[in-house]
């Protein structure tokens, strides 16, 4: 992000005391985590940025509007290095308006789903919606849309490659791109390449998607320059990439509760953790509520025996440094922007008032200012698009008309993570038609593409979600947000996917020709104006049906969003049919016919 905190002679006045501060926060104890000290300190702020740090007797005036900490600890705004928001399906400003309460002053977004739906001008579109709330918004572009890294490609309304990195790396709000892929970097991807080179030639930095890496493969990667990665899975690969110098972002989300375990690599080897922040990746609308977001983060690897003063250090400063913005955010300290929070207990990290770039925007844990929702253009509405209406047959899986089973290949999931392993499995066969087996939970999954009208119908099967008869399908999909639909019932699966479509995107559980519960999302198919109270009370109802069916993921389409990605292990289903990781090609699912 460019420095558009430039020298300010207010700024300076005000802190000799010839002017006067705006505002004020006085008997406060300060967590300077540019330090790890805690002690008594007040602040002078001035516009958006602080003046001066200690005692400002000096700085202030008559006219100065103090907020009395009355001797809480005062926190820098807590920052989320890597995101993609659009998860929580709701628009920028209701994330705003949740976000905030929970501290959370500054996100690195992605925003790789507004680019693949809505092209460039979606994501120009987004940005200035963000600047117009106290949530600072810094864009962090995604690697490449699609991001499958081979042919056949999947299909998105709007690609983003080198030639579009180079458009967006001279935004103001830009900084380097998130989810630089080890494969296709260690492979020699052209495309890939083309984008480190534009955004090193500029001084930015380049973050990497290497999850499970150690060892050469990992070193290799971080000769290119890469800088960071997000989300260790385990402590020998979160200690092998801290001692080779690469910055490591802890995460605890929906899909991975691994904080306590992972975090070990910091409090049982007593390293520095100072190339360690948080980060969420991708969480619903209600995690901001339950468990929380960074806030969430800081409680978690406190409560897992993380000194708490170097655990609000990794959510700010740390988290400012990685990107290279600590002269901006991640401290309290003269000249960076007013982002303070007023913290009753360190330890429960209670969030009692928040400050944002100068202004007061929480009290007592509710928002002060009605953030207004703009008109979203006519373009982010009815984005999907088939060639037509999908039917039953559209939906099975077809082989010899004289065979009796098929031996196959299942994608199964766990229900601790979203990765793909491989299971070996014998279904029966109708007619030519290969029969899912719901009772060993052998599932038909299908993707849909809907943004050219392609007709392209991928097919796979998928056990881990137990729906006992149940159906669920999906207009959220990384990266291309095509309609994923899961079940064992072929008339059920139709009846789904046409319930979403007819929504104009959206998420819905179906069990015998009739909706259960379902979340329209009108807007490019992957969010709702709706306050993220009430998209939380709808993802709730909705993940509550799919438990009753017996469900064991925690957040089943969370774990569905995931299936496309294909540089998660170990096999991915696109609109073309299952690809495998190892080898970056498609595989025939069936692997032996039985007559």
């Amino acid at each position: 992000m460019k420095n558009k905190f430039m020298i300010d002679k207010s700024l300076i006045q005000t802190a000799l005391g010839v002017e006067k501060a705006g505002m004020a926060i006085r008997n406060a104890r300060l967590v300077n985590v540019l330090t790890e000290e805690i002690y008594p300190a007040d602040v002078a702020i001035k516009g958006q940025r602080i003046a001066y740090v200690g005692d400002i007797s000096h700085c202030t005036g008559p006219e100065t509007v103090v907020i009395d900490a009355k001797g809480k600890y005062i926190v820098p705004g807590l920052i989320d290095p890597h995101i993609h928001p659009e998860a929580c399906k709701v628009p920028l400003t209701r994330l705003a308006q949740a976000m905030l309460p929970r501290g959370t002053t500054t996100i690195f977004a992605g925003l790789d789903d507004y680019w693949s739906l809505f092209g460039i001008d979606g994501v120009r579109f987004a940005l200035d919606e963000a600047k117009k709330t106290p949530l600072r918004v810094i864009y962090h572009p995604y690697s490449r849309v699609p991001v499958t890294g081979f042919d056949p490609a999947s299909t998105v309304a709007h690609e983003f490659g080198s030639e579009a990195i180079k458009k967006v790396l001279d935004w103001p709000e830009t900084v380097g791109p998130m989810d630089m892929v080890i494969d296709w970097i260690l492979g020699f991807d052209k495309d890939m390449h083309e984008s480190m080179r534009a955004v090193q030639e500029r001084g930015l930095l380049v973050h990497g998607h290497d999850t499970f890496e150690v060892g050469p493969r990992m070193q290799a990667f971080l000769t290119t320059g890469i800088r960071s990665d997000h989300v260790p899975f385990a402590v020998e690969e979160a200690l092998q990439k801290l001692r080779a110098g690469m910055w490591v972002m802890f995460c605890d989300s929906p899909i991975a509760r691994i904080m306590p375990d992972v975090i070990r690599a910091l409090t049982e080897t007593k390293i520095s953790t100072r190339h360690a922040t948080f980060c969420i990746d991708d969480m619903d609308s209600r995690d901001l509520f339950d468990p929380g977001h960074i806030d969430h983060q800081i409680r978690t690897a406190i409560a897992s025996g993380l000194n708490p003063i170097q655990a609000v250090q990794m959510a700010t400063l740390n988290a400012a440094e990685c990107h290279r913005m600590d002269h901006v955010i991640g401290s309290i300290a003269p000249g960076r922007s007013a982002d303070i929070l007023v913290v009753g207990d360190l330890i429960r990290f209670t969030i009692e008032m928040v400050v944002s770039q100068g202004e007061l925007v929480v009290d007592g844990g509710k928002l002060l200012k009605e953030l207004e929702v703009p008109k979203y253009p006519s373009c982010f509405f009815n984005t999907v698009k088939l060639t037509r209406e999908v039917t039953p047959d559209d939906l099975v899986m077809k082989t010899d008309g004289q065979a009796k089973q098929v031996k196959a290949i299942a994608l199964h999931i766990p229900p601790y993570n979203p990765m793909r392993f491989k299971k070996e499995v014998t279904l029966k066969v109708i007619n030519g038609e290969v029969q899912p087996d719901p009772e060993n939970d052998i599932l038909y999954c299908a993707m849909v593409e809907r943004h050219r009208r392609t007709g392209n119908i991928g097919l796979g099967l998928i056990n881990g979600f137990n729906l006992n008869g149940g159906t669920i399908a999906t207009s959220v999909m990384v990266p291309s947000n095509n309609i994923t639909c899961l079940g064992s019932n072929k008339q059920d699966m139709a009846f789904a996917i046409k319930r979403v479509a007819k929504m104009g995107g959206g998420q819905v559980a179906v069990r015998d020709g009739k909706v259960i519960a379902e979340i329209p999302l009108p807007i490019g198919g992957i969010l709702a104006d709706v306050s993220s109270e009430e998209m939380a009370d709808m993802e709730r109802k909705l993940t509550d049906v799919v438990h009753s069916w017996g469900c064991p993921m925690p957040r089943p389409f969370f774990f569905l969003m995931f299936l496309e990605i294909v540089p998660l292990p170990d096999y991915a289903l696109t609109e073309y049919g299952v690809a495998e990781f190892k080898t970056l090609k498609y595989i025939d699912t069936i692997t032996e016919v039985i007559k």
